[in-house]
């Protein structure tokens, strides 16, 4: 279901879903700004589970949300829990809830998704930028973080690289590779 508010359309999960061939929701991509589709509105998962059976071989960034936040007014997204094996391409960015963060509150989110990328990968955020007020709280990764080659440079189990944010009462219970 989708309310609006404020010019945003929040969705609200009403049950357990399971997508194949999935393609994030929002676009990153460093190459061609242009092409950049921000998801700001809030989602509410109200405790249900997205299970992604495939990952699109297209995507540029993985995770539910490839790209997600709002500069003015931060969106929320919360009571989710994700699963599915997002090894299977390698994205730049990778996060069991988003990918790209800007400007994004996450909240009570699991994730159980295996997560692999080439630069930064995270079980609930992969990358969050600079410049923008972020938080994750009451979070928790269940999910397995992938090293994709020696060279691969940022991993964390809740978040794997972050210029701005606060995170509280998380938890990542799976270990980390070694670099």
């Amino acid at each position: 279901t989708f309310s609006g508010n404020s010019g945003r359309i929040d969705a609200y999960l009403m049950a357990d879903i399971k997508v194949e061939d999935w393609i994030p929701i929002g676009i990153y991509n460093a190459d061609d700004t242009a092409s950049n589709k921000l998801y700001s509105s809030n989602f509410y998962g109200n405790g249900y589970t997205i299970t992604i059976s495939s990952v699109n071989s297209s995507a540029k960034n993985v995770g539910l949300f490839g790209y997600a936040g709002n500069y003015e007014s931060p969106n929320t997204i919360s009571n989710l829990i994700v699963k599915g094996d997002f090894s299977t391409v390698t994205p730049k960015y990778a996060g069991g809830i988003v990918s790209y963060a800007m400007g994004v509150n996450i909240e009570n989110c699991v994730n159980y998704a295996i997560i692999k990328a080439t630069f930064s990968a995270g079980g609930i955020v992969g990358y969050i930028g600079q410049n923008s007020t972020n938080s994750i709280k009451k979070c928790i990764n269940l999910g397995q973080i992938i090293q994709n080659t020696p060279d691969d440079v940022y991993y964390g189990g809740i978040a794997g690289f972050a210029y701005t944010v606060n995170i509280s009462d998380c938890i990542n219970l799976k270990d980390l590779p070694v670099c």
